[in-house]
Order: structure tokens, then sequence, then C-alpha cells
């Protein structure tokens, strides 16, 4: 249960899941009881992120996508991800993308927000 705690929120989930090293052609399937930022390292292939599992209305989960140093890797979404019309994930080698969702009353994942191409130092 989520509480204040003076100028402080405390959610009741922890903040980073543990980074994901899928394997080409392998499925990430996010588990919103181990985290809701998920850091995800392309493998040598395409992956398929599937519906997330553990969420409550309103969770938000955020996705940090790092392609590898050759790039040009894919990502399918699961069918429950509703994203916004023409959002193309980066296919730069080493870049990195940001997709951010939100768990609507209705059970999907709406899209509120990305940043693409992001800068790694």
């Amino acid at each position: 249960m989520a509480m204040f705690t003076g100028a402080s929120y405390v959610d009741r989930r922890l903040l980073f899941a543990p980074a994901q090293h899928p394997a080409a052609a392998g499925t990430v399937t996010p588990d919103l009881s181990q985290g809701c930022i998920w850091q995800i390292f392309m493998p040598a292939g395409n992956i398929t992120i599937a519906n997330p599992i553990n969420m409550v209305i309103g969770d938000m989960l955020i996705f940090a996508i790092i392609q590898d140093s050759v790039g040009a890797r894919l990502v399918t979404w699961g069918n429950n991800f509703f994203r916004a019309t023409g959002l193309t994930l980066t296919i730069t080698a080493s870049a990195t993308d940001s997709v951010t969702f939100v768990f609507a009353p209705q059970g999907f994942w709406g899209q509120i927000g990305s940043a693409l191409n992001l800068i790694n130092t």
C-alpha cells in the first residue's frame, strides 16, 4: 500500500527490477512484484516483451531498452500494450530508448511517454 511520509512518496513495490539479459528470440515477462523499472539489454536477436503480471490498476511500468553493439534488434510487444501511433524504437548500435506505460482500469497498458535514442555514457 502506498503512503505519504512527509515530502517523500513510498511505494509498496520495488522500484528497479533485476536487469534483463534475454536470449535471442527470448521473452521477457515483466513481474511488477519485482519492480516497475525494467532495464532490458538486447541480445544478438529480436525479443518479445510479454504482457506483465502482478499489476494493479494505476501501476506504471518503465522500460529502458538498450541495443547491443550491433543494433537493429526489434521488440514484439504483448497484446495488452497499446503504444502511440508511430512509436518506433531506435535501432542504432548501443542506443537506449525509454518507454513508459500505465495500467488502465480496462485491463490494458497504455503508453504515456517515451524518450528515444538517449545518450549512453
